[in-house]
């Protein structure tokens, strides 16, 4: 590909792996719409912002994956993708390494380390940590030298050395009294192997986690993937391992919004933030409202009140009297009361339950007027549905039946228009995404295709 190794303190060179071994997460802090500029500190309950406690919910990315090549120049300018994250208004949780696992080839450890005299990974062992220090220096000096700190005003809140033995060595970090609890991998999926199911994890499932944590005392949750992207080139580690680490994320791996999965979470963060000065203002009073319901209820000293209804059933709806009022409960869900008497949002409903019940179409008395008899009632006619439009059996969709029809310019006045329109494809052989989203009504999905 071209790199450029680079080198370190005594001269030792780096592949190109271990600059791979950087891993960024986003915070997005919903009251931000500047630049971040601020202090940062924690107690018992959560991260403390200028002052504030706030509830975070952060995505991962995994930079490299989203263009095809890397090192510390061009389109692999760490420095400058944190700066685009701080004009988005955005925070970061920087998460160093040097190990990242992240299905990524080798770990992200670069070849030539296992070939040091006496190395063992991931443990007290001097040549590992000696390798280790001087990536870690690197990475940090690239951060202060640019002023990405946040205490040189920078979006860094956070930062994180990986190097810990054992998978789970960062699941549930920091789990002490006197520091919050900070959920860092709330996986939207899973990774895709050659000969294997492509992995799915329903959004009804991953929102219930994430509101069960939040209504336990949580104060921060970091999706795994927000965004996978794509293993290029052969950076895909394991076995069998695909090109693709779509991840089943919120965004796919083509930067297109993933449906319901990024809009049910959408709304689900809403009503989180919703309840942030109840959450952050002490532990929650947890009442039995059934064998499978219990309540969370949180109160500040202003007089913020925030409910988390749970029911734990995976099998029935509950239906349960809290403060006096009804709530119903879908199986395995929580319902979000950010006021202890609305219900805002629920894990287990996006379009809601039982759908398939819901009648859809004409309802209601239907009648025509303005004839010359005056209204007439057409409700009790029978209607039909009348299956694909007429561009369709004519195939003007496809190249030899454009050229069949007379097209003339836009109409404002149709209900369904076809429009045709010529481009030229990007220079390369990359597969594209055709974003067609702003045509309405989700008539039109994104295409995917070659170029020529």
């Amino acid at each position: 590909m071209g790199l450029e190794p680079m080198t370190l303190g005594c001269g030792r060179r780096l592949s190109t792996l271990l600059l791979l071994a950087v891993t960024l997460v986003v915070v997005s802090p919903p009251w931000l719409s500047t630049p971040v500029d601020g202090s940062v500190s924690y107690d018992h309950k959560a991260i403390i912002i200028n002052g504030r406690r706030r509830i975070l919910i952060s995505g991962s990315i995994h930079y490299p994956r989203s263009t095809p090549e890397y090192y510390f120049g061009g389109n692999y300018d760490l420095v400058r993708f944190i700066k685009l994250v701080k004009q988005a208004g955005l925070y970061v949780h920087l998460r160093i390494g040097p190990y990242v696992c992240a299905e990524w080839n080798f770990g992200g450890f670069p070849v030539w380390l296992k070939y040091v005299p006496g190395i063992n990974f991931r443990t007290d062992n001097g040549p590992f940590k000696a390798a280790m220090a001087k990536f870690t220096t690197k990475i940090v000096a690239m951060m202060k030298s640019e002023g990405l700190f946040e205490s040189q005003g920078g979006p860094i809140i956070l930062s994180q050395i990986n190097a810990c033995n054992g998978f789970y060595c960062d699941y549930f970090s920091p789990n002490k009294p006197y520091k919050p609890t900070i959920w860092t991998e709330a996986w939207t999926g899973w990774f895709t192997a050659f000969g294997g199911p492509v992995p799915h994890r329903p959004v009804e499932d991953l929102a219930f986690a994430v509101a069960r944590f939040i209504q336990k005392g949580g104060s921060f949750v970091n999706y795994y993937m927000y965004h996978g992207g794509t293993n290029f080139g052969r950076t895909a580690g394991g076995p069998f391992i695909s090109t693709s680490y779509d991840y089943d994320a919120p965004i796919d791996e083509y930067g297109l919004l993933r449906q319901p999965k990024w809009g049910h979470l959408r709304d689900l963060h809403k009503a989180i933030k919703m309840c942030e000065p109840a959450l952050v203002s002490g532990d929650p009073t947890v009442t039995k409202l059934g064998s499978y319901q219990e309540a969370h209820v949180y109160r500040s000293k202003s007089g913020s009140c925030a409910a988390f209804l749970s029911n734990f059933n995976p099998h029935s709806y509950a239906s349960v009297t809290f403060n006096g009022m009804k709530y119903n409960i879908p199986s395995w869900s929580i319902s979000i009361l950010p006021d202890c008497k609305t219900s805002v949002f629920n894990t287990a409903k996006n379009v809601g339950n039982h759908f398939e019940t819901w009648n859809a179409g004409v309802l209601g008395p239907v009648t025509l007027e303005g004839l010359n008899e005056g209204k007439r009632d057409l409700s009790s006619q029978k209607w039909i549905y009348q299956i694909g439009l007429r561009g369709e059996s004519l195939s003007i969709h496809t190249l030899s039946g454009s050229s069949s029809v007379e097209w003339g310019g836009a109409s404002t006045k149709q209900p369904l228009t076809w429009y045709k329109a010529f481009f030229n494809a990007p220079a390369g052989n990359e597969p594209l995404a055709l974003d067609m989203s702003s045509m309405g009504k989700d008539l039109f999905p994104p295409l995917r295709f070659e170029s020529p």
